[in-house]
């Protein structure tokens, strides 16, 4: 559970210490913050120091400052919260920051106050997740606290603090102040903060908050005519800036409309305790249709975590009622059609463009709608764990591109993770069917290896790799060579084809003008998939479609559909699998395919299966995964994450290709040049190539052109032919300076850093992420 320390003192009981207005009444605005937007028990878990005192709230003195600190206790998974908004200075004897309790006395301060350095110090033992440290305390000692008056001490330094493990919020620079505007009843940085922890910044993590207040407290100056106030915000280490700040239920809140989960319980079952150790990562295949959830347990065990129903695939469906509640799963598709509800499902590989849907005279992303069903198995697996886990491993087709990729991270943290981390689907595959094969080490001389293609028919898309499974230097390595996919051919598009053949048939059978309604259409949907299904094992399935209006009353009629029906409606699908197989293995470079494993729901289709054993009828087919082996490679996987297995390695490849923007060829030396102005960087050049394996370093030099010093570094990723900006950053140029080096750094997670250097002197201008800010650390704190 997040913590909180809260202190606002206003009235000081010496009386040459300047009393503030509005001191006490900012911490209780922002203890309250805590409680509604950040989901944390007022009573229980925040302590509220004011002077003076208020309702329950007790004095601020130093004695009680102290010992909330001392007595404050967490756990790896906690937010500590600690605010103070009051007169603060650095001291010009030793150098430290203090703040003041409402009993400091002003001729020994730094005797009776409390320097930041012991408030840091007993926060860092307590291991928690982070801490998060609000100060609001650059005023005015003497001279009316927050007013415009002759400095008496310098002000806090927001430099000063090393500690490791705090996101630090200062409200304002080292040589400014911090003001209370009587209008707003409140100190412009605190006035800031609330507003962005409420419905008008709707702030979610450090790096918003921090984006926020840069924008909205100088604008609150300006608007009330005070000195200009700039706060400032110290993170170490960076990866603190993505943690969440907010409650799960205000982050869905956040990211779309909707109200409520209409939901039944799961049953938890006993943890033994050597499994408390695992939970903190789920393993989720976030499906087309549908999805799976899992965590390794002791003895090389999986345990499968499903849906109030029981059953381990939970439908990727999503049903909104008119008030904006809702139902996710299999009860979203049986309750569809009694009332006037908004189902949608099936849309995956459509989210990682991001378009928004309709839904009730309301305009919702569809990363927001994949986030609600994410966040409805992840509360399946708090039922199940009593726990709350807040890390996830998860899958993604092959083909999606880096930005595809960071559109389903972020579904993912903003359904309740802190972290989400993926991998593609074919690896997570082939984890699961060979992280136990046996494998002579690799020589000079002899190469090893066992070679599979994976061939991945999901709901939504198809993923064919040609991974070679090798062992070197005591590591399992699993080395993706090659990788081709189709994000238009997945097991719903089987579906459709015999959709439609059902619907041609039905025209002849039916009466004229006989149309269907929205619970024929529901019906006509589950036999289609249950026509496919039927099909993988006899010769023929017969379609019923019972009770149907027409004009001359209600009509049944039956429809039959064979093995030969199907092949010929779905004999464009099977020509794009096998393009991609051919594509696959050939790219790939073997001589030799040791064995085949089919993965996905879609490789059981009748026609897949034939395509399968036409193309392969001499080779070892695996086929005993299927639905689970993204899933079950997923949750081996984690135990890696976790430290409960080593020497597994991946080495998948990049997605697309990387370019950078450029205005010019050097005509004397082959390298790019850069304007200053960055409208003339038109040109793209290549820098990584599609299909590199990752991890990847790459460097290049760059020359500079341009009156001025800001110069702009855009990166871009192309695939399928279509160019998508990835990241930029500005950098800031010594006078001078005509050259620059800079870094790609890919790591195996696909997320890309960029790292500028001005040469000669290798001055380093910048160092970030461009691209998968949200899985770029498997942070734990130091």
């Amino acid at each position: 559970m997040n913590k909180a320390i809260v202190i606002g003192c206003s009235k000081y009981d010496d009386p040459e210490i300047g009393a503030l207005q509005f001191a006490h009444t900012d911490a209780q605005q922002f203890a309250a913050a805590l409680r509604t937007y950040c989901g944390i028990d007022c009573d229980r878990d925040i302590v509220l120091l004011t002077s003076p005192e208020s309702p329950g709230a007790r004095a601020a003195t130093r004695a009680n400052i102290t010992q909330a600190i001392r007595r404050l206790s967490g756990s790896n998974d906690d937010i500590i919260f600690v605010y103070f908004s009051g007169h603060g200075f650095k001291s010009v004897s030793d150098g430290k920051d203090y703040l003041l309790p409402c009993d400091a006395v002003f001729a020994h301060l730094e005797y009776n106050s409390i320097a930041l350095q012991d408030v840091e110090l007993p926060l860092s033992d307590y291991k928690s997740r982070c801490v998060l440290l609000f100060i609001d305390a650059c005023r005015n000692l003497s001279g009316g606290g927050k007013s415009i008056g002759a400095e008496s001490l310098p002000p806090i330094n927001p430099d000063s603090l090393k500690e490791k493990g705090f996101a630090r919020f200062f409200s304002c620079g080292l040589s400014q102040r911090s003001f209370e505007v009587p209008e707003l009843s409140a100190g412009i940085f605190t006035r800031g903060l609330l507003d962005g922890l409420g419905e008008l910044g709707g702030c979610k993590t450090v790096r918003d908050l921090d984006s926020y207040l840069k924008s909205r407290v100088p604008d609150l100056g300006r608007l009330h005519e005070r000195p200009i106030q700039e706060p400032v915000l110290r993170v170490e280490p960076l990866a603190m800036a993505e943690v969440n700040i907010v409650s799960p239920d205000r982050l869905l809140q956040l990211t779309s409309r909707l109200r409520r989960e209409i939901r039944q319980g799961v049953n938890s079952f006993t943890r033994r305790e050597s499994d408390a150790t695992v939970v903190d990562i789920l393993a989720i295949d976030f499906g087309t249709s549908y999805s799976l959830c899992a965590i390794p347990a002791e003895n090389d065990e999986i345990i499968y975590i499903g849906g109030p129903d029981g059953k381990r695939h939970i439908p990727s469906a999503i049903l909104i009622m008119p008030n904006m509640d809702y139902i996710v799963g299999r009860s979203a598709l049986d309750h569809y059609g009694i009332v006037s509800d908004t189902l949608l499902r099936g849309f995956k590989r459509e989210m990682t463009s991001n378009p928004k849907v309709h839904v009730h005279k309301r305009e919702i992303p569809l990363s927001s709608i994949a986030s609600y069903i994410i966040a409805s198995i992840i509360q399946n697996a708090r039922e199940v764990l009593d726990s709350n886990p807040r890390r996830a491993l998860a899958a993604v087709p092959a083909s999606f591109s880096l930005s595809a990729r960071e559109v389903v991270v972020e579904a993912f943290i903003n359904a309740g993770f802190e972290r989400a981390r993926l991998i593609s689907e074919p690896c997570a595959a082939a984890i699961c069917g060979y992280h136990d094969i046996e494998l002579q080490e690799s020589t000079e001389n002899d190469a090893g290896g066992y070679n599979v293609l994976i061939v991945d028919v999901g709901g939504g898309t198809t993923d064919v790799a040609a991974v070679c499974i090798d062992y070197v230097d005591g590591e399992r390595q699993f080395g993706v060579l090659s990788n081709f996919g189709d994000r238009a051919v997945g097991g719903i598009d089987f579906d459709k084809a015999i959709r439609n053949l059902i619907l041609d048939r039905a025209r002849n059978l039916l009466p004229e003008g006989t149309t269907l309604g929205p619970q024929e259409e529901q019906e006509l949907e589950a036999e289609s998939e249950r026509v496919k299904i039927r099909l993988s094992t006899t010769t023929e399935a017969t379609v019923v479609l019972s009770n149907i209006e027409s004009r001359h009353g209600l009509v049944d009629i039956e429809i039959i559909i064979s093995r030969d029906d199907l092949t010929s409606v779905s004999s464009a699908l099977v020509d794009r699998i096998e393009r991609c197989i051919q594509n696959a293995a050939r790219a790939s470079e073997w001589t030799r395919i040791d064995s085949v494993m089919l993965a996905g729901q879609g490789c059981k289709i009748w026609s897949v299966r034939q395509l399968i054993g036409r193309m392969f009828p001499k080779h070892d087919i695996v086929d005993k995964f299927q639905e689970t082996a993204v899933i079950s490679g997923l949750a081996e996987y984690a135990r890696v994450l976790l430290g409960q297995r080593a020497n597994l390695l991946l080495l998948d490849l990049l997605p697309a290709e990387l370019s950078i923007a450029y205005c010019e060829d050097n005509s004397e030396k082959p390298i790019l040049v850069i304007s200053s102005d960055e409208n003339l960087n038109k040109e793209q050049a290549a820098i990584v190539t599609l299909g590199t394996t990752i991890p990847h370093l790459h460097e290049f030099d760059v020359l500079l052109k341009g009156p001025d010093r800001i110069y702009t570094i855009s990166v871009s990723e192309t695939l399928n032919g279509e160019i998508s900006a990835l990241g930029s950053v500005k950098v800031l140029v010594t006078p001078g300076i005509t050259k620059l080096r800079i870094s790609i750094d890919i790591d195996a997670t696909s997320v890309v850093y960029l790292k500028v250097f001005e040469l000669p002197e290798m001055k380093n201008l910048c160092d970030e992420i461009i691209c998968g800010r949200f899985a770029a650390k498997w942070w734990q704190r130091p």
